[in-house]
């Protein structure tokens, strides 16, 4: 919706995301691995960004690599959840930082600055910085739990927060009513 005012581009920027992950592997396994300085680290890496662990796997690099291979396949597919692994690659392929915002109590991880890697030509500069609110949509237990789905934040332009008419305001939506009042996700910006 940043780019195109729509979700028409939603699919090409998911391909695209996956592709340039395929084609960057052994570059952004190496980036994760970076800060990792044990297996137990790994592991939860691999719980947390992919839900996927392989208890076989005997280093940090191959627990890593087969985390992201299988996110990175995952990602090809059609109306999957977007992850914390799928934000970085949308960051890598369109250039941009992404900034995220939750308001989930505890979950650091979802907000953060997420940005490129640094491998761009000499005339090449990051785009704008994108903003995005992960929300939940998956509801287990009577509650909204489950914090996987991404909309994109955008500067209130329209008025419509003090009548409480955004969707971040509305009742539908009480949990983000106390979102900071300069971000809002509203049909009228």
């Amino acid at each position: 919706m940043h780019l195109a005012g729509d979700e028409k581009w939603q699919n090409f920027v998911r391909l695209g995301s996956a592709l340039y992950a395929v084609m960057n592997a052994y570059q952004f396994v190496e980036k994760i691995i970076e800060p990792i300085t044990s297996l137990d680290e790994a592991v939860q890496w691999c719980e947390t960004v992919c839900g996927v662990v392989d208890s076989s796997q005997t280093t940090i690099a191959d627990v890593v690599r087969q985390g992201y291979v299988v996110e990175v396949k995952e990602t090809f597919r059609n109306f999957r959840d977007s992850g914390l692994l799928q934000v970085f690659l949308a960051s890598n392929f369109l250039r941009r930082p992404i900034r995220q915002f939750c308001l989930l109590p505890g979950a650091d991880h979802y907000r953060t600055r997420v940005q490129p890697c640094e491998n761009l030509s000499d005339d090449e500069t990051f785009g704008e910085t994108l903003d995005i609110l992960w929300l939940p949509l998956t509801v287990e237990d009577g509650q909204n739990n489950h914090y996987n789905h991404i909309v994109p934040l955008l500067p209130w332009k329209c008025g419509a927060a003090p009548y409480k008419l955004c969707t971040l305001n509305s009742q539908s939506n009480h949990v983000f009513s106390n979102s900071r009042s300069e971000l809002a996700q509203c049909d009228l910006c």
